[in-house]
């Protein structure tokens, strides 16, 4: 398989995936996501009189609600797959099945980091012009970590002390970002894995379902397994190592990592395995 071609038909296929209605839209879905999680926060700043540092990301996307309802837009984003639109049958034949998955693969993975991208840097955006540069979490973060005055703004991402006290802000916004462009990519490769073994209408399905499991996670008896199979609950990094209930506690960081680049790993896997005795139905776009 050539390298260059791959990564050039890779390019192509992320472009058009980027400019794509679905794409813009989920974008501006994920923008309202981020404005309505961190309302509040700007009445608090001009009442303190203290403006706030880059590191809300892992805060933000901290919020048990922020993820999941952020799962189901990157539902949305992957909806259209395998992509199989008539003229992506046409690509098959003249590329070889093989390299079309690969560039479908690494598409998405891309697509996914794009979208990651845009989603932290629309956690510092969404505060302009009230943000000051500091190595530090800076007194707005603390204010929101610690203070038990702060109800009266409403606000729905409160800080996350397990965050502030576990990690450097350099750290914790880099392990954020890796964790959510991890799993938004999961997320799609998994998508179009299972509509390569069946169609892209359970593929969606399933993954919506995975997704709203996350609502009962906090159920005793579905705990002690929920927490270690939802890889989208993983971008909370308050959890890492935490006791959740009793005698039961979440998932360490390298599980969440390791288990994501294995599921990575499992998924592409098997693709490539079943594209190469896929039989493609020419008028079929599932």
């Amino acid at each position: 398989m050539n390298s260059r071609r791959l990564l050039s038909g890779c390019w192509i296929e992320v472009r058009q995936r980027i400019s794509s209605m679905r794409f813009i839209g989920t974008v501006i879905l994920m923008i309202a996501l981020v404005a309505a999680t961190a309302t509040g926060i700007d009445r608090l700043m001009i009442d303190t009189q203290e403006w706030i540092t880059p590191w809300m990301a892992p805060n933000i996307i901290d919020n048990a609600h922020f993820v999941m309802t952020y799962g189901f837009a990157m539902c949305y984003m992957y909806s259209d797959v395998p992509f199989m639109q008539k003229t992506e049958l046409y690509k098959i034949v003249r590329k070889g099945k093989k390299r079309w998955c690969a560039e479908k693969i690494l598409a998405i993975s891309l697509q996914g980091l794009i979208m990651a991208i845009l989603t932290i840097g629309m956690t510092i955006l969404i505060f302009l012009p009230r943000v000051q540069f500091d190595w530090d979490w800076g007194k707005v973060i603390y204010t929101l970590a610690y203070s038990n005055s702060i109800y009266k703004y409403n606000i729905v991402a409160r800080g996350s002390q397990a965050v502030i006290d576990k990690y450097q802000p350099i750290q914790a916004m880099l392990i954020c970002f890796l964790m959510l462009w991890l799993e938004i990519t999961l997320l799609g490769i998994f998508m179009f894995t299972l509509s390569l073994y069946i169609n892209r209408t359970l593929a969606v399905a399933v993954s919506i379902a995975i997704i709203a499991m996350q609502m009962t996670v906090y159920l005793a008896p579905l705990m002690r397994v929920l927490v270690y199979i939802l890889p989208f609950y993983w971008c909370r990094m308050s959890i890492y190592g935490q006791q959740a209930f009793l005698d039961i506690y979440y998932p360490s960081f390298a599980y969440c990592l390791i288990a994501s680049i294995l599921g990575l790993v499992i998924c592409v896997t098997a693709a490539m395995l079943r594209i190469r005795k896929k039989e493609f139905i020419w008028n079929n776009e599932e």
